[in-house]
């Protein structure tokens, strides 16, 4: 017997009366083809959102791992009090591509935005950027990469091309940052030890997580 289930590409995901979360193919009619997911917590409950799947311990704590992740590799997504959650499919008019210390003077030579449904969107304008249609950050301290839009905007995926470094780190860090305001930034995606050069590689926004309260309240405005 199951608690809670969800499903997603082809797959059933769902927390047992044992509480531990458990998977099987959609259309599979026998019993025995249910293999186990996660271990090592008490799960309460799942939820499936762009090729992540996510779950909540007792603990209060929120883990997510790939959909075609192993059992293993579950990373903690939040560790603050999680009694419920949502994925929420946030909007902000203001992005930024900030650059610690660490990754000082790397070169991002292109960056992209998509939408949900796959397309690229167009920003209004974007702020350290040596060219807008073939937007290139390279500073030689830490900054960010802006861009604004007309209004607010889900960002779905991101894809940027990195390029060389003035100080020949051949790995860097940064984070993806979303605001309304520009006074206040929410955190969307993190990513660390990445090749500072390379193909152009797209990035899932992961992080639009809260509580179930907060998304709630946010509907009722």
């Amino acid at each position: 017997a199951f608690l809670q289930v969800a499903a997603s590409g082809g797959k059933i995901y769902g927390v047992s009366t044992d509480n531990r979360i458990y998977m099987q193919s959609e259309g599979a009619s026998s019993s025995s083809s249910w293999s186990q997911a996660a271990s090592g917590s008490t799960w309460t409950s799942v939820l499936l959102s762009g090729g992540m799947l996510y779950a909540l311990s007792a603990d209060e704590k929120l883990s997510r791992r790939a959909v075609d992740g192993s059992m293993n590799s579950w990373t903690t997504a939040f560790d603050q009090g999680f009694t419920s959650f949502a994925i929420q499919r946030a909007a902000y008019t203001l992005y930024s591509l900030a650059i610690p210390a660490s990754s000082a003077g790397w070169c991002i030579e292109e960056m992209r935005f998509f939408d949900p449904t796959g397309g690229l969107l167009s920003p209004l304008r974007g702020t350290g950027a040596r060219s807008f249609r073939r937007p290139t950050l390279c500073g030689n301290s830490r900054g960010a990469l802006q861009y604004q839009f007309t209004e607010p905007t889900v960002v779905d995926t991101y894809y940027l091309q990195g390029g060389k470094t003035s100080t020949g780190t051949m790995e860097v860090d940064w984070v993806l940052q979303g605001s309304l305001d520009g006074s206040k930034w929410i955190s969307l995606d993190e990513q660390n030890d990445m090749p500072a050069s390379g193909d152009m590689k797209g990035f899932k926004v992961l992080s639009q997580v809260c509580d179930q309260s907060d998304a709630e309240e946010q509907q009722n405005l």
